[in-house]
């Protein structure tokens, strides 16, 4: 059991061991922070320090590996817990200019001192300082020689997919992309139109003292300093955290007040509860997920939200108890390629080989959301992806084997410059500072 050191500050401690669960326990970045943060004590500003190590530190792990290892002989010999340490060092040196450089060092030494043993505190010292001295010393590889390589350890992007995205669409795109991918996102936040009015929306912001300024998507807006939790307007639901890409799809189904609409694939029920709003509080829209607590988490928002005309199903989407409905939504399983600025560690879970699985399980659950459209309905397909393969092609093979469906350009419903010359939906993190996303709508023949 290690012996804490009061050198050491809550912050630092709370960050090395998110990593380390999340570096040897697979954990997702969100979930551990959350987790142990519930169980510490710590000040504002040490939250929001270990908030930004951890994930500063795995959204640019690639970059500060290649920093370490380009200062030792035998790399591959290097203990896990001190290359952790060495990494938030790096990380802290090279991206916190405010923070006091002999406090980060001496703080990694302490570190090192309680996790990763006596042996290794003079190897970490070293590296820290001789960095200090010499920062110009770190080489990377030659974009002449090796532009994909260059560009994904400058980005910090794995290899793979930095290829991939050069091949699908060219350097120049790839590299804004993962650039962009690497500015942590705004928080962003939908109007709850039950609660209040647009003007009314704004002055109670302002009353907060929030400062903010409005999106793009129609009822969103982009806020800083906002801990929705916090707030007493998102306790007494005037607003939702969304991301406006994943607002067009409300705006892209454009729901009838009257009519049933089901959302297949629910948690955690930002869709859905988009959805339900914009039909005033009336219709129904069922809405299913498979885990119950996932399902609780969505009743207890449809409370918050005031939303009576949401009905919650424990169910597969394959196995949905309402047979059709006038519009089916189908927010699918994927990659999540889209969302690196605000889930930095999907980028190192995510395989090749593990696209082609989600596009097979895309295909099976398309097709059967299509079997739950009435005739003369429609079906939204969405997903939270940049991949081509799990999107444009995913809805060009659908319509190339139902005959009874085709595509409605998006136009009709979303304004242009999210919308491609094919007529779906599309936004880019380097293109219009949104998650990158995708969304079509399908429209089923009456006869």
């Amino acid at each position: 059991m290690h012996k804490p050191t009061a050198k050491v500050s809550p912050a630092r401690r709370l960050a090395f061991l998110a990593i380390k669960e999340i570096e040897e326990e697979q954990g997702y970045s969100d979930r551990v922070l959350s987790s142990l943060l519930a169980d510490a004590t710590l000040s504002g500003a040490d939250r929001n320090l270990a908030h930004e190590i951890v994930k500063g530190t795995v959204r640019w792990k690639l970059l500060l590996d290649w920093i370490v290892c380009s200062r030792l002989k035998k790399p591959a010999k290097l203990e896990s817990s001190a290359r952790t340490i060495l990494w938030m060092a790096f990380y802290q040196l090279r991206f916190l200019q405010r923070i006091p450089r002999f406090a980060v060092v001496d703080e990694s030494v302490e570190l090192a001192k309680e996790f990763a043993g006596p042996h290794l505190v003079g190897l970490v010292n070293g590296l820290l300082r001789n960095y200090l001295r010499h920062p110009e010393d770190v080489v990377f590889p030659d974009r002449q020689k090796s532009f994909d390589l260059a560009l994904s350890i400058e980005q910090s992007h794995p290899l793979w997919l930095v290829q991939r995205w050069i091949h699908e669409f060219g350097a120049e795109k790839t590299e804004q992309l993962c650039k962009a991918n690497n500015v942590p996102a705004d928080l962003a936040i939908r109007r709850n139109p039950l609660k209040s009015d647009a003007d009314s929306f704004a002055a109670l912001l302002t009353g907060e003292g929030l400062r903010w300024r409005p999106s793009d998507v129609p009822d969103f807006h982009f806020v800083e300093r906002l801990v929705p939790k916090d707030s007493s307007l998102f306790q007494a639901g005037y607003f939702t955290v969304q991301d406006p890409s994943a607002g067009l799809v409300g705006h892209l189904a454009a729901p009838s007040p009257a009519a049933t609409f089901l959302d297949l694939c629910a948690a955690p029920g930002g869709k859905a509860t988009h959805l339900a709003e914009k039909m005033g509080g009336r219709g129904r829209v069922v809405a299913g997920d498979l885990y119950l607590v996932r399902l609780q988490q969505m009743r207890n928002n449809c409370e918050r939200l005031g939303l009576t005309n949401i009905h919650l199903v424990q169910s597969a989407a394959d196995a949905f108890p309402v047979q059709q409905a006038d519009g089916v939504l189908l927010d699918a399983p994927c990659s999540g390629l889209g969302v690196l600025r605000k889930k930095p560690d999907i980028r190192w879970r995510r395989t090749q080989e593990s696209i082609v699985e989600l596009t097979r399980l895309q295909e099976i659950l398309l097709a059967g959301a299509s079997e739950r459209v009435k005739p003369g309905g429609w079906l939204v397909y969405s997903t939270c992806t940049v991949e081509y393969q799990e999107n444009e092609e995913i809805i060009r093979n659908f319509l190339a084997c139902h005959t009874d469906f085709s595509l409605v350009h998006s136009a009709q419903f979303v304004d242009e410059r999210y919308v491609t010359s094919d007529g779906f939906v599309r936004t880019w993190p380097d293109l219009h500072g949104l998650d990158g996303s995708f969304a079509a709508k399908l429209e089923r023949k009456k006869s």
